[in-house]
């Protein structure tokens, strides 16, 4: 699946979702919801300030059925791609996997150093 990459099409603070299975599913993370087509990728926000926090996310199927629950770590100078992944064997859960990246702070106008 090709992603943008730029900070505009992912920005600082997000997380990316990108459903590799077949099947249609929903996100809610941090009281947002969307829709998670097959073969699809969703960006949300993840709303926290700059000390970061932990933001709710819930994976359910389209027939709502939850697959994935739990509170993430989100911080305003990363963002976190989640890909989900189709289960190994009929029976089981979809897997989820998590890759992220820290951002380096824009510096202010005034950040204590010398100027060169």
């Amino acid at each position: 699946l090709p992603m943008d990459d730029s900070l505009q099409g992912f920005p600082v603070g997000t997380f990316r979702f990108v459903n590799c299975s077949e099947q249609s599913l929903t996100v809610q993370l941090a009281g947002q919801g969307g829709s998670l087509p097959p073969r699809g990728m969703l960006v949300m926000g993840s709303g926290v300030n700059q000390q970061g926090g932990m933001v709710p996310c819930v994976i359910s199927s389209a027939e709502g059925e939850h697959i994935f629950d739990t509170r993430l770590i989100a911080q305003a100078s990363g963002r976190e791609i989640v890909f989900i992944s189709p289960p190994d064997a009929e029976d089981e859960l979809p897997a989820v996997r998590f890759v992220s990246q820290l951002l380096p702070r824009e510096l202010s106008g005034s950040h204590g150093g010398s100027s060169r």
